[in-house]
């Protein structure tokens, strides 16, 4: 992610998008996530509409070694989801109130209500408020996205208006390793106005299995990061 920007990334349902980013958020609460916070422990909000937090991201977070008084859940109270637009100032309000650095959106889509995602005006003018959240503030916004059916590039794949990619500083794409195991994920990092370099991480999808809350679980888990270009 880019602090103080919008980032996006891109991949099919059940690929693990939840999954590497409880990672991430874990490592970040942490003070482990390598970059800018490295030894810095910090707050992170989580917008999450598409999964249930009790049932998918509660112990999906916890297997991943997350510190949850770090970890802040935004959602609306007078209506059944947020939107950026009727509840920016309130987003604002609850990001300052706790320090967050991350902000991360499962997905994007759900937050952008009542828009044409395929309208390139609309695209514009939904996501202005979330950039300048990251602006303003100087967090980074991360949203996931599930990509068009065809398409050969990143732009190709990106659903919706070309404005997304273009309102975005930095855009990757997950998908599972075609020259790998089953449980293996390649995260391929493609050029923004911020990142030139394309770069790709390989990592695994491993089991976790613990206790919580008197229930068993058995959670996957990112695991054995490379960087392999």
């Amino acid at each position: 992610y880019v602090e103080g920007y919008l980032s996006l990334i891109m991949g099919e349902e059940k690929v693990g998008k939840g999954v590497l980013a409880a990672w991430t958020i874990a490592r970040l609460t942490r003070g482990e996530l390598p970059g800018a916070y490295e030894g810095k422990p910090s707050n992170v909000a989580v917008i999450a509409d598409e999964d249930s937090w009790k049932d998918v991201w509660v112990p999906r977070l916890f297997a991943a070694d997350v510190d949850g008084e770090r970890v802040v859940k935004l959602e609306a109270t007078e209506s059944d989801v947020l939107d950026v637009k009727a509840h920016g100032q309130g987003i604002v309000d609850r990001l300052k109130e706790h320090d967050v650095k991350l902000l991360y959106v499962d997905a994007l889509d759900d937050l952008l209500a009542q828009m044409d995602v395929y309208n390139a005006k609309e695209v514009r003018n939904a996501l202005r408020p979330l950039r300048r959240i990251s602006d303003e503030l100087g967090v980074a916004v991360v949203g996931s996205k599930h990509p068009n059916k065809t398409g050969n590039t990143m732009r190709e794949l990106m659903s919706g208006s070309a404005q997304f990619m273009a309102a975005a500083r930095a855009n990757s794409m997950l998908a599972k390793d075609p020259n790998g195991e089953e449980d293996q994920r390649i995260l391929a990092v493609g050029p923004g106005n911020l990142a030139r370099d394309t770069w790709a991480l390989r990592f695994r999808i491993v089991s976790k299995k613990f206790e919580l809350n008197g229930h068993d679980w058995d959670q996957p888990l990112a695991s054995e990061f490379e960087k392999t270009i």
